[in-house]
């Protein structure tokens, strides 16, 4: 039986795999699991329970009530540019760094998200909540809404997990506009004449 030689690309290979298999062995098991199941996120989510109007936490903040964490997602630069006083700013890819685990987990407070609109707050709303984080609401309209100053109907007030098209298109196309065809013109063929060559006369 041969020998087996062993070159520098082997023992290379042979290193690696010694580093990356105890990796595999001894790795950390996630830090997070989710806490409810999609059936219960989506009981959650129907029952519409953690959302606030701009006008519930204007009345709050009037009030000087300390009840609310309010929590700005969106981007470091739009936050300095204008946000609702006393609102920490969290942007979203950074919302499950470590550093912001104790603060999200509020035992006597509620701690408000928004976005630039609610849409962009309920997906970060429905991860914490999967999560186990139990105080964590939605702001409906968001920022853009809330800097308006106007009273939030109450027809809008509580949509903020429903999807519905702002407009019915497909009625309005259906009963506003009939597709016509122009009329069809008869067309005659045209058909090029050639040119009579004149042939020359005369011999050699």
């Amino acid at each position: 039986m041969g020998k087996i030689h062993l070159n520098s690309n082997h023992w290379a290979g042979i290193l690696l795999l010694l580093m990356v298999i105890p990796g595999f062995i001894f790795s950390k098991k996630p830090v997070v699991y989710y806490k409810l199941t999609p059936q219960e996120m989506l009981t959650e989510a129907m029952a519409k329970k953690d959302v606030l109007t701009p006008d519930n936490i204007r009345d709050i903040i009037k009030k000087g009530e300390p009840l609310l964490v309010l929590v700005d997602l969106r981007p470091p630069k739009d936050y300095i540019i204008g946000h609702i006083d006393d609102a920490v700013n969290i942007p979203l890819p950074d919302l499950l760094e470590k550093k912001y685990v104790s603060f999200l987990h509020q035992k006597d407070k509620e701690v408000v998200l928004y976005a630039d609109d609610e849409v962009k707050a309920c997906a970060p709303w429905m991860l914490l909540k999967q999560l186990g984080y139990q105080h964590v609401k939605v702001m409906l309209g968001g920022y853009n809404y809330y800097i308006t100053g106007k009273k939030m109907p109450p027809v809008v007030a509580g949509k903020c997990f429903d999807e519905y098209p702002k407009y019915d298109y497909a009625s309005y196309f259906k009963e506003n506009i009939r597709i016509s065809q122009p009329p069809k013109v008869a067309s005659k063929l045209v058909v090029p004449k050639r040119k009579k060559v004149a042939t020359p006369s005369g011999g050699c």
